[in-house]
């Protein structure tokens, strides 16, 4: 569709490398379209026949285009470090305001994942900024800090993409295996994490990727 807009207007559409105030907009932005989709589409509501959960749809397809056009312009390469280092701050200050998220929702999730009520605002736009500061933040930090690739690192680079593709279908199974343990919710989400990313990349790089024709396009 870029290249489609791109063909249109004849010229190379050249945006400015986004500074803090774009972002701050942008993720202003994301916290609101998240929140009005998940009145009508509650974190969980999911149709097996559609690839991405409604719930975080705003920020897949958001992030996807933002990533798209900030290729384009070269982005990656010129966002300020000062930028970068400001909005890391955002996203680790944000996710430190974990905790006192889960004593306003009194320890029960289900407070926060969609209706026209206070707390879901509250939680989609500390997602947003989350997502965002980690985002713009970790590019910058590893841009600047550790922009070299060897070995393991390069393996899982080749098979991140592929992992962004199968992982939802790990989780869910995951998680599914965990509905009748009787565990904390906090400790079945450690244990999911510590258990899903190492398998998914195993996945993708002993299975899916092996797959004839799959390194094509994967």
């Amino acid at each position: 569709m870029w290249r489609l807009v791109q063909k249109s207007v004849k010229t190379e559409m050249n945006l400015k490398v986004p500074g803090n105030k774009t972002i701050f907009f942008l993720t202003m932005l994301l916290a609101v379209v998240t929140f009005v989709v998940r009145i009508w589409y509650p974190i969980g509501w999911w149709d097996p026949l559609k690839l991405v959960e409604p719930a975080y749809l705003p920020q897949f397809a958001g992030l996807f285009v933002i990533g798209v056009i900030a290729y384009r312009n070269n982005w990656f390469l010129e966002l300020p470090t000062s930028v970068g280092i400001t909005w890391l701050r955002i996203g680790i200050i944000t996710s430190l305001l974990f905790p006192l998220l889960y004593v306003v929702g009194e320890g029960k999730f289900s407070s926060f994942i969609g209706g026209f009520y206070w707390k879901p605002f509250v939680f989609a736009f500390w997602e947003a900024f989350l997502c965002y500061g980690m985002c713009f933040g970790l590019l910058v930090l590893f841009r600047e800090k550790f922009n070299s690739q060897e070995g393991l690192g390069k393996a899982l680079s080749s098979d991140v993409y592929t992992v962004y593709l199968i992982h939802i279908t790990i989780v869910v199974s995951i998680q599914y295996m965990l509905i009748d343990v009787s565990l904390h919710p906090l400790l079945k989400v450690i244990f999911v994490i510590l258990a899903a990313v190492p398998l998914s990349f195993l996945a993708s790089h002993y299975v899916v990727r092996r797959l004839p024709l799959a390194r094509k396009v994967l």
